[in-house]
């Protein structure tokens, strides 16, 4: 006995799943006293079911066939497997993507904070850290987070369930933000502290926004040797800002240890941590960054991924 599904997200076909077997349970009986000698096996046919979706459908001992060439047949002393194959058929939803951009603030925050009263608790809290945000943004996401099964909703309050496919989503989705100007130099100081204050206090003083990149705040979370070149992002222009910090940087590639990302993607800026007067990137905005490094920082964001996670156990005790 087959189901069809017109859609494929997690929510709308763990349901189909569900219905799939009980409707052959329901049947083969039926069709048993017609055809004994006959085998009834449930079955979802889907647009894209991914390796996730196959793996329910097989623990579940319910086939599975998807348009794109993926699926799984689970009979007695059966299984034939195969994924792999990309999704043809995107969900066409007006926000695209959940887990990258503006929208990723949302999904950050239920890994800060996994329990809100109401939307309107989640919309404050993340325009609090500087997020900057509306209600239907956030409403729109949280719909598709709650398809995806990382979130689960009752009457007007919701809750976060799985921080580590969040985190999984967020690393594997993340884009760098769009960089208007980028200046590279030197400074001959001894510390961090005296290499890039003067430049977070002339931003400051410009009302502008500055915070260490996630790759330059790595090692106030784990263990990393940090990089030759400490990066920062501010929205401020980059010359000004220089010259306001009293012209002792010098340009150049040769012994550089600063460099300068000029944009305006806000997500950059969210849930700033304030570290001995220094502003540094989020936990999260550290782990995404090195997660799509190379091997070294990998291994970094692996650590701080460790950290994300305890500290969420914590407070949850």
């Amino acid at each position: 006995m087959s189901s069809i599904s017109a859609v494929s997200t997690p929510k709308a076909l763990q349901g189909t799943i569900d219905s799939a077997i009980d409707q052959a349970k329901l049947y083969a009986g039926a069709w048993g006293s017609c055809f004994p000698d006959m085998v009834y096996l449930p079955l979802v046919i889907a647009p894209y079911l991914s390796q996730d979706r196959l793996d329910e459908l097989q623990e579940q001992k319910c086939c599975g066939v998807d348009l794109c060439g993926n699926g799984v047949i689970v009979a007695e002393g059966v299984l034939i497997y195969r994924t792999g194959k990309p999704n043809r058929y995107p969900n066409t939803a007006e926000i695209r993507n959940v887990y990258r951009r503006k929208c990723a603030l949302i999904p950050q925050a239920l890994i800060l904070k996994p329990l809100f009263g109401a939307v309107k608790e989640l919309v404050e809290f993340i325009n609090a850290r500087g997020g900057n945000i509306t209600f239907a943004t956030v409403s729109k996401v949280l719909k598709q987070l709650e398809e995806d099964l990382v979130i689960a909703r009752e009457a007007k309050s919701l809750r976060q369930i799985q921080p580590e496919k969040i985190l999984d989503a967020l690393s594997t989705n993340y884009r760098p933000p769009k960089i208007t100007s980028n200046w590279i130099g030197r400074c001959n100081v001894a510390s961090l502290t005296e290499l890039v204050a003067p430049l977070q206090q002339a931003a400051s003083a410009q009302d502008k926004r500055f915070v260490l990149t996630g790759a330059a705040s790595a090692n106030q979370y784990c263990t990393f040797g940090g990089e030759q070149i400490v990066s920062v992002y501010t929205d401020a222009s980059i010359a000004p800002l220089l010259e306001a910090s009293g012209g002792q940087y010098e340009e150049g590639k040769r012994f550089a240890n600063l460099e300068i990302f000029q944009t305006f993607s806000d997500w950059v800026y969210f849930d700033p941590r304030d570290k001995d007067g220094l502003q540094v990137a989020s936990p999260i905005q550290a782990y995404i960054e090195l997660a799509n490094g190379d091997s070294r920082q990998r291994q970094a964001a692996d650590q701080i991924r460790q950290r994300i996670l305890a500290d969420l156990a914590d407070r949850s005790e």
